[in-house]
């Protein structure tokens, strides 16, 4: 039953994002965060919405890597957050480019197929070899 009831707000959750026209992502300057990306990055772009954030660390890269949005630094007043918002609200051809960009990003770079047989291989390396390790690098540098 909380399989179903999951599936049910994954759903929603999904319906949701697709009436939206920007996606908007705020996060504590938390050590985790230079490491890490959030899965709400990660759905942003897979549902081509542009972001625009206030994060630091490996969002920040990926999202400008990406070109999937405009990131601000912590310190940026409300002013130019309101500046990029009416910037994209009248131009939707911008807008529309941002989104695509991040989409065309996690697909190439976050889907789950893909990367499942990319780290099967690199086990099946590893184990020719005969090494105990196994080393996952960054999608970028």
């Amino acid at each position: 039953m909380l399989l179903l009831n999951r599936q049910s707000l994954v759903k929603k959750f999904l319906k949701r994002l697709q009436k939206a026209d920007i996606a908007y992502m705020g996060l504590d300057s938390h050590p985790v965060f230079q490491t890490v990306i959030p899965g709400k990055v990660i759905d942003y772009m897979g549902a081509a919405l542009p972001i625009i954030g206030i994060t630091s660390g490996y969002s920040k890269h990926i999202i400008e890597l990406a070109g999937a949005g405009v990131v601000l630094d912590k310190e940026a007043d409300l002013n130019k957050l309101e500046e990029v918002v009416m910037q994209w609200i009248s131009s939707p051809k911008s807008r529309k480019s941002y989104g695509e960009n991040g989409k065309r990003f996690a697909t190439q770079y976050f889907n789950w197929e893909k990367n499942k047989k990319e780290l099967e291989r690199i086990v099946a390396k590893t184990n020719e070899t005969s090494s105990n390790y196994v080393r996952l690098e960054r999608i970028s540098k």
